[in-house]
């Protein structure tokens, strides 16, 4: 009766009908004691708002469940449940935090979907087998869901029946819609076939940067590594999970980047059945060694020797904060037959008890023996391990020895303890048990919280702000950021799972401390850091994580209000919904009284006024970093031009995929690239610049460079035709003078002379570090000539070289003229164009042979870093093939 009344009964003050059986306790009927339900009733005022005023009784009760769609029929009360939401459409709206869907299918997963408000979805799994064409069915509905934080896919296949055409649309369907997804920070895939070979597809949409990755039982390629450690979304990962992942014939390069990566933030490590051998280990142990938060690390079912383990261990033992490991027993204790060499054993008690002795801090570590065969099961240590497993025959000897070895273990990282000397130095990471107890009074009671504000010691009050977010207490965030002590308050590294509402919170009380006369006596805000990288939550005070923004003077901080810096990172791509729109809106509205000042700024906009908001309400004078990208119009770049002259302080400048939409006459291309050049000028900073797939270029290249008052640090032209203009001026421009790294990868050579190469690298020899001629396909003859410069680039340490056609003997000869360089740590060769048959089928026993004679001969001559061999790109999936690294692609198995 009450939900259809004409009339609203002043009586009825309930807003929230909470169904989910998972609250504590039984009496928190306020709105404000459940986050859900608080964001819920913001959300509907925001609406409200924009809407215009509505009645009080108008407002739709807010019903919240938690959905498990299963395979059976849903229950009497879910389906009377949903015909009384369709039934009282406009009065009641169904909130869904957390959606579970198992075996259901596609139409009654549609129906369900479209009746609940998606934007509230925080939790979806997905524990079924779908295939491709049914995720990209879920696609827009994934869409929908803005403030999603844990997405888990399971066993998702692919039809023999689908096209790889047909494969990469669907899949960019679903990949797409992580753009949108800013919220997300828990990411599982377990089982999923189309990840092999599209890892760069599915994360260069992921934005939002990750908390938890979790990547199954998967296939992936040496590409998939490599794109998944270059991602942006990976790069404050806390846990990272790689389980039943077969690496053993992948490099560990790519791994080895995305541990350095992560070695700040990450604290679980799963590479549990990798299968990783020992000389993938040693890549990847001074990488394991800089992860330094790191708690947990589970390196079960791969195969180690005693040699590799007492390394692995001397490397973890300088994570301090290390409590959890899980490691295999050696293989030399097992036999032909794998049963267990009782001497051995004892030796390797010895021998790990020696490599222990020198811990600093308390470990638990747990070994398993290998899986027994008749069942497959695996016994660990300890035994109150709950998910123990029971093993069987001669490994039973193995565990004892073991088992002594690590209470041996034990005893002595516990009486070194005990006489080790901790720091007493407090950070906000380790607060103190007596203030633990003190902030859990204080989340009681907010009034208590406000009250106590002026009282708390600084380390306390930031500790109360995190907590203050997590639970998102705006009323207390609002009286804190009024009071807030420190110079900084790095906004863009506190995202939570409601953070954009908290955001909301803070700048509208920013904005109000911002427009008062006098500002409270606490309040010391400087700067606001919208950014999301490069920075932490503890990052509260000035230091050289601003040295790119203008100092204020000690007169300016004396003298009162000076203007509020905000800093941010722009990546404007053609999307109406974003979240840093609002930027330009309030810089203008509070004109003098903040400041908006941007480190990197990155385009994928097709037109100049779509971002022309953004760039007239900062300070261009202190962008650092440019990206312009998939620029269809080159007039683009013409009217960048009045605001390209005001970057003075740009250090990075990359241009990518430029091409002609239309027919552009000669004039006004020399007219666009006469005006483009002219402000690079300005450019005295100008450190690093990356062309790309520039073909609008062609043929004025060496204008473009000969703009350019300063040298060069980083130069990459790639993907490009050059013309022989441009390549004959290219090692005659002052820019190239000190190149530390230079790119030149798929540039056709052999169509150009060697000797402006020559003269470029005798001109860069003292300073160059990196060198990358991938794909260039360079013959002997050209090789020939510019190897006596290579051999004086002292200070190279990594070469690409793959992808030229070049035989044995001219290897051979570039690998003696290598003999100087010292610090070579990465070399990347082709293999020889004698291993390819007529057809181009790579021969793989002659293969073998002469790269196995390549090393020997490198061997003979110094000692090598890490050595490469590669053939040619696939010309159908464009993977290449590393010998006795990588596996051949399926396109080259299948013509074989």
């Amino acid at each position: 009766m009450g939900m259809t009344s004409h009339f609203p009964n002043r009586s009825r003050k309930l807003r929230v009908l909470d169904l989910r059986p998972l609250h504590k306790d039984f009496w928190n009927v306020w709105a404000g004691d459940k986050a859900g339900a608080r964001s819920l009733e913001g959300k509907h005022k925001r609406r409200t708002q924009a809407r215009g005023p509505r009645m009080e009784g108008e407002k739709p009760l807010t019903v919240l469940i938690d959905l498990y769609l299963k395979s059976s029929a849903p229950d009497v009360c879910l389906s009377y449940l949903f015909l009384w939401v369709q039934g009282r459409k406009g009065l009641v709206q169904l909130g869904c935090k957390k959606l579970k869907i198992s075996t259901v299918a596609t139409q009654s997963i549609v129906m369900f979907l479209e009746m609940l408000d998606l934007d509230c979805m925080e939790e979806v799994e997905v524990c079924c087998t779908w295939n491709l064409p049914t995720l990209a069915d879920f696609a827009p509905y994934l869409g929908q869901m803005r403030n999603l934080h844990k997405l888990l896919l399971s066993h998702v296949c692919v039809p023999a029946s689908i096209s790889p055409k047909e494969q990469g649309q669907l899949l960019s369907q679903f990949t797409s819609q992580f753009l949108k997804l800013e919220c997300l920070q828990e990411l599982s895939l377990d089982s999923i076939s189309f990840l092999e070979g599209h890892m760069d597809q599915m994360f260069r949409c992921l934005e939002a940067p990750l908390e938890m990755l979790s990547i199954t039982d998967c296939h992936l390629s040496e590409s998939d590594l490599q794109s998944l450690a270059q991602c942006p979304g990976v790069r404050q990962l806390k846990h990272l999970n790689l389980s039943d992942v077969l690496l053993t014939n992948i490099s560990p390069e790519p791994l080895r980047v995305l541990l350095e990566r992560v070695a700040a933030t990450l604290k679980t490590l799963d590479l549990e059945n990798c299968r990783i051998v020992d000389s993938q280990l040693s890549v990847l142990l001074p990488a394991l060694s800089l992860c330094t938060q790191l708690t947990t690390f589970n390196y079960l079912k791969n195969p180690i020797s005693v040699a590799s383990l007492e390394r692995l261990l001397c490397h973890t033992a300088r994570l301090s904060r290390l409590s959890l490991e899980m490691y295999s027993t050696p293989w030399e204790i097992y036999g032909a037959q794998g049963t267990s060499h009782h001497k051995r054993l004892e030796q390797l008690r010895e021998e790990l008890n020696r490599t222990i002795k020198p811990l600093e801090h308390t470990r638990t570590v747990w070994f398993s023996i290998i899986p027994c065969r008749p069942c497959d099961n695996q016994r660990v240590w300890p035994p109150s391990v709950p998910s123990i497993l029971e093993g069987h025959g001669s490994a039973e000897r193995a565990l004892q020895i073991l088992d002594n070895f690590t209470k041996t273990m034990k005893k002595s990282c516990q009486m070194v303890l005990s006489i080790t000397t901790k720091s007493t130095k407090m950070s906000s990471k380790d607060v103190p048990p007596l203030q633990e107890l003190a902030m859990q009074t204080l989340l009681r009671d907010e009034n208590l919280i406000i009250s106590s504000l002026g009282k708390l010691p600084p380390v306390f009050f930031l500790e109360l702000f995190k907590q203050a977010c997590e639970r998102g207490l705006g009323n207390v965030l609002k009286k804190m950021v009024a009071s807030w002590p420190f110079p900084r308050l790095p906004l863009g590294a506190m995202k939570k799972r409601n953070f954009f509402q908290i955001q909301e919170y803070i700048l509208e009380e920013i904005d109000r401390v911002l427009i008062q006369k006098v500002r409270p006596r606490e309040y010391k805000l400087e700067v606001l850091d919208l950014r999301s990288v490069g920075q932490s939550c503890s990052d509260v005070w000035s230091g050289p994580i601003d040295n790119w923004l203008p100092q204020t003077s000690s007169e300016a901080k004396e003298g009162g209000k000076q203007p509020l810096k905000v800093a941010v990172n722009l990546y404007l791509r053609n999307d109406p919904a974003n979240k840093l729109f609002f930027l330009s809106q309030w810089a203008k509205k509070r004109k003098g009284l903040l400041e908006v000042y941007c480190y990197e700024l990155q385009i994928w906009l097709p037109s100049l006024s779509d971002c022309k908001y953004f760039l007239e309400c900062m300070n261009l004078h202190h962008i650092e970093v440019l990206g312009l990208y998939c620029l269809r119009k080159p007039a683009f770049l013409l009217n960048l031009n009045s605001y390209l002259g005001h970057m003075t302080n740009l250090r990075k400048l990359s241009l990518s995929n430029l091409h002609e939409e239309s027919l552009v006459s000669p004039e006004e291309r020399k007219h666009i690239i006469s005006g483009f050049a002219s402000q690079l000028l300005n450019m005295e900073c100008l450190q690093k610049l990356h062309l790309d797939n520039t073909s609008f270029f062609q043929g004025h290249l060496h204008q473009l460079l000969g703009s350019l008052k300063t040298p060069l640090d980083d130069l990459a032209v790639t993907n490009c035709q050059v013309s022989d203009s441009d390549w004959y001026h290219l090692s005659k421009l002052p820019c190239v003078s000190q190149l530390k790294q230079l790119s030149l990868e798929n540039i056709r050579l052999v169509y150009l002379s060697p000797e402006p190469l020559r003269v470029l690298l005798v001109k860069s020899a003292s300073t160059l570090v990196s060198l990358s001629l991938e794909d260039c396909h360079m013959k002997a003859r050209y090789l020939y000539a510019i190897l006596p410069a290579l051999s004086n680039c002292l200070q190279l340490t990594t070469f690409n070289f793959y992808g030229n056609q070049v035989s044995k003997n001219a290897l051979k000869k570039l690998l003696r003229h290598t003999a100087s360089l010292k610090h070579l740590s990465m070399e990347l060769y082709p293999i020889p164009k004698d291993c390819y048959e007529d057809n181009g089928t790579l021969h793989m026993e002659y293969t073998g042979i002469l790269c196995d004679e390549l090393m020997d001969t490198l061997k003979a001559i110094r000692k090598p870093g890490r050595v490469y061999f590669g053939a040619d790109r696939c010309h159908e999936c464009n993977i290449r093939y590393i010998y006795n690294k990588t596996m051949m692609c399926k396109c080259r198995r299948i013509a074989d």
